[in-house]
C-alpha cells in the first residue's frame, strides 16, 4: 500500500475511532442527566442524600467512577455495533426498550468538523475513473458527486430532477474548468462539451420505472465510451468500462402503503428492485473496468421486523402475488415456520412506514452480499479476489441532515420541530456523511472484504439476518422475477 493510500484510509478510521468516542460520551451524558433529573423531581430527599454520600468518603467515591467507566464502557459496547452476545437476542429478538435505546444511539452521532471528514491527500489514481451516482441532486449523492470529480473522476449524475440534475453537472463542469485554468491548462471544454458531458452528464433516471432506466443505462455506456477523447490522462480500458456505482437515491418512511404498478411497495423498488435493475444492465460495463458497486444502505435494518420476508414487500393482487411466490419458491428455499419469516405481504392494516424502510435497508444489505456471491460463481477464476470481478459493498452514512425524511413532516407538526431543534447538533452534515462511500469509491480493492458492510470508516456490523444465505437467495430470486434478468 503507498503512503498515498494509508494515509486516506487512516484518515478515515482516526475519524471512525473519534466518532464512536464522541457518540458514547455524549449518550453517557444524556442519560445521565435525565436519571438525575427523574430523581430529583421524583425523590428530591433521595438525590440529596446520595450526593452527600457520595462526597463523604474517598472510597466512595472511587466506586463511583468506577461505576461510571463500566456503564460508558457498556454503552461504548452498543455504539460500535451492538456487540453483544448472540445469545441474548436470539434471531434479533430484541425489546422494545432496546429498540429505543438503539434509536437513541443513532440520534447521537455527533458530527465532526468539516476538515476532519477530508483526506488529507487526493487519490490520484481516481483521475480519469467513471463513476455513477443515483439520486445525486442532493444530500449525501451530491457530496459524493462532487468530490468524485474533484478527485479528477467523470460523473453521471442519475436523478429524476431535471433540474437539480443539470445545475449538479454544470456545477461540476465549471469547477473542472476552472482546476485546469489554476494548472495553467489554456484550454476550455466549451457549451458543447457542457451539454455532451466531458467530465459530468445528467442522466434522467427514476428507480420505480424500468423502461427509464433501461434508458439510464444506454446513456450511461455512452459516457463511458465517450470519455476516450474528452477525459484527459484517461486509459481507454477505464474510458469504456465503469468503475464506479453509487446506488444513494432513496425515500424514507411514508405513512401509508404506497404500490408501484409492479405490484411492490415503493420504497422496497427504490431501494432493492431498482437498483439491482441498473446493476444488471451496466454488469458488462462493470466488469470490464473490474468495478465497484456501493449500495448506501442504513442502520435502520436493526430495526427490521423479526418476521421480515422480502415477499412482505409484494403487496398487489393476488394472483401476481402468487405468481411471484411461485418463482422465487423455484429459484430459493420457500419460507418457512422453522426460519421465523412471514412471507404475507403487507396489507393498509399491517403497514407500518418506519419498519418497511427498515425491511427496505436490510433488503438492500442482503441484496449486495447476494450479489457479490453471485457475480464470484459466474466469473470465470470463483476467485474473490479476482479483479475483473465486480466489487458490491454497502454502507451505513451515517445519520445524516439530508432531505430523506421530507415525508415525514406531512405526518405531524411535532417532527419538523423535533428535527429543527436536534439536527444541527447531533445529525452529520451531508459533507461527512459522503465520506465513508467515498472511501469504499477510492480505497486499495485488497483492503475491502467482498460484500462487506461498512460504516463510520471500517467494517460495520450489519443485522445478523442479512448474513442469511437464505434471505440473500430469496431477495436476489425476487429481484430476479421482477425484473426478467
Amino acid at each position: 500500500m503507498s503512503r498515498e493510500e494509508s494515509t486516506f484510509r487512516c484518515a478515515c478510521q482516526i475519524r471512525a475511532i473519534a466518532h464512536d468516542s464522541i457518540s458514547s460520551a455524549s449518550l453517557f451524558l444524556l442519560v445521565s442527566v435525565v436519571a438525575g433529573t427523574a430523581l430529583l423531581l421524583l425523590q428530591p430527599s433521595r438525590l440529596t442524600s446520595l450526593v452527600g454520600t457520595c462526597s463523604c468518603g474517598f472510597s466512595t467515591a472511587v466506586a463511583a467512577a468506577i461505576g461510571a467507566l463500566l456503564w460508558l464502557y457498556v454503552l461504548r459496547r452498543l455504539a460500535e455495533g451492538y456487540r453483544l452476545p448472540p445469545s441474548l437476542w436470539p434471531k434479533d429478538e430484541r425489546s422494545a426498550l432496546f429498540r429505543c435505546v438503539e434509536s437513541c444511539l443513532a440520534l447521537l452521532g455527533m458530527q465532526l468538523l468539516r476538515r476532519d471528514v477530508h483526506m488529507q491527500q487526493s487519490p490520484k489514481h481516481m483521475k480519469g475513473k467513471v463513476c455513477a451516482v443515483t439520486g445525486c441532486n442532493s444530500g449525501i449523492g451530491k457530496e459524493i458527486a462532487l468530490q468524485l470529480a474533484s478527485w479528477g473522476a467523470r460523473v453521471a449524475v442519475l436523478c429524476r430532477n431535471e433540474e437539480e440534475g443539470k445545475s449538479l453537472a454544470r456545477q461540476i463542469h465549471l469547477q473542472h474548468q476552472k482546476e485546469r485554468q489554476e494548472e495553467g491548462d489554456p484550454g476550455q471544454c466549451g457549451s458543447a462539451c457542457e451539454e455532451g458531458g466531458c467530465v459530468a452528464r445528467f442522466i434522467k433516471a427514476d428507480l420505480c420505472s424500468l423502461q427509464s432506466l433501461r434508458e439510464a443505462a444506454a446513456e450511461v455506456t455512452d459516457f463511458c465510451n465517450s470519455g476516450n477523447a474528452s477525459a484527459e490522462n484517461s486509459s481507454a480500458d477505464n474510458s469504456k468500462g465503469l468503475d464506479v456505482l453509487v446506488h444513494n437515491a432513496g425515500v424514507l418512511m411514508a405513512r401509508e402503503l404506497r404500490v408501484e404498478k409492479t405490484g411492490v411497495e415503493t420504497m422496497f423498488y427504490t431501494h432493492v428492485i431498482g437498483p439491482y435493475y441498473l446493476t444488471r444492465l451496466l454488469q458488462r460495463s462493470l466488469q470490464m473496468a473490474g468495478g465497484r458497486v456501493i449500495f448506501v444502505s442504513s442502520l435502520a435494518q436493526h430495526s427490521a421486523a423479526p418476521t421480515f420476508h422480502p415477499l412482505n414487500a409484494i403487496c398487489r393482487d393476488k394472483e401476481y402475488t402468487a405468481a411471484a411466490a411461485a418463482v422465487v419458491a423455484s429459484a430459493a428455499a420457500p419460507a418457512s415456520a422453522d426460519d421465523g419469516t412471514d412471507p404475507a405481504p403487507w396489507t393498509e392494516e399491517t403497514y407500518n412506514g418506519r419498519v418497511a424502510y427498515a425491511c427496505s435497508k436490510l433488503a438492500e444489505t442482503c441484496l449486495a452480499a447476494a450479489l457479490q456471491r453471485d457475480f464470484i460463481s459466474n466469473s470465470s477464476s470463483s476467485s474473490k479476489r479476482d479483479p475483473s470481478v465486480p466489487l458490491v459493498l454497502s454502507v451505513h452514512p451515517g445519520v445524516v441532515d439530508t432531505k430523506l425524511p421530507r415525508h415525514l413532516s406531512r405526518q405531524s407538526f411535532l417532527w419538523p420541530l423535533f428535527l429543527s431543534c436536534v439536527r444541527h447538533s447531533l445529525f452529520k452534515t451531508a459533507y461527512q456523511g459522503a465520506a465513508t462511500p467515498l472511501l469504499l469509491a477510492a480505497a486499495p480493492r485488497d483492503t475491502l472484504k467482498p460484500g462487506g458492510y461498512y460504516a463510520e470508516g471500517e467494517e460495520g456490523i450489519a443485522d445478523s439476518r442479512a448474513t442469511s444465505l437464505a434471505l440473500q437467495d430469496a431477495t436476489l430470486a425476487i429481484c430476479e422475477a421482477l425484473t426478467g434478468m
